[in-house]
């Protein structure tokens, strides 16, 4: 992500994709480890494999990297959730989806974002997702909420569904913003960030709105 506003050596990128993809088991998951991997499951999700395959699988895809590794832990992924009932942490299940969202068509993601739609909180102009377990960066309560639904905002707009759950998901986020210009803890605030980034580079057609300062 960086290196998208800010030169980083490219040699940087790559030592760290082939560490990442050194780590992977041979059935295509990541396990958390005593050093690097663990250090951002230091919670409950110690040994949540399927959680941490999708987040490494995530970072993988996002910078770049296309070797087998990604066939390999996109079938792991696909295959934990099609062997089982939808994890209850709703965190977990959206960074399956951005694991999956690789392929668009992938006949998993219909399932998983009407999963979403039923989950969902909405009060008539917002919607959002709330998160009892901590996420994978230890965030819970409000700043759980929006770091979990910024990642679902961005998943929506890579799928390109719920035009209405998006919009709202988006207005959520904007309505959480303090007055220092933060969303309540730092991966909150990117992801978020993240999110609206994502909505102006959809924007293509003609708009029409009232801009009020």
């Amino acid at each position: 992500d960086m290196s998208r506003v800010w030169y980083v050596d490219p040699a940087v990128i790559r030592r760290t994709q082939e560490w990442l993809v050194a780590g992977q088991e041979p059935d295509g998951s990541w396990i958390p480890t005593e050093g690097g991997i663990a250090e951002g499951a230091i919670d409950r999700f110690q040994n949540d494999v399927l959680r941490t395959t999708a987040y490494v699988l995530t970072g993988l895809t996002t910078s770049g990297y296309a070797g087998a590794a990604i066939a390999s832990g996109t079938g792991f992924v696909k295959a934990q959730l099609a062997q089982t009932d939808f994890p209850s942490e709703t965190y977990t299940l959206a960074l399956c989806a951005h694991a999956l969202l690789r392929d668009v068509n992938d006949p998993l993601l219909p399932g998983l974002f009407q999963e979403f739609e039923r989950r969902k909180s909405e009060d008539g102009e917002r919607v959002w997702w709330e998160e009892k377990a901590p996420t994978i960066t230890g965030s819970r309560g409000q700043g759980a909420a929006v770091e979990l639904t910024a990642l679902l905002a961005q998943a929506y707009l890579r799928y390109g569904g719920y035009p209405d759950t998006t919009t709202k998901a988006l207005d959520f986020l904007a309505a959480s913003k303090d007055g220092h210009g933060n969303f309540g803890s730092t991966q909150a605030t990117v992801q978020a960030l993240k999110a609206f980034a994502l909505a102006a580079g959809g924007i293509t057609t003609p708009t029409d709105a009232t801009v009020r300062i």
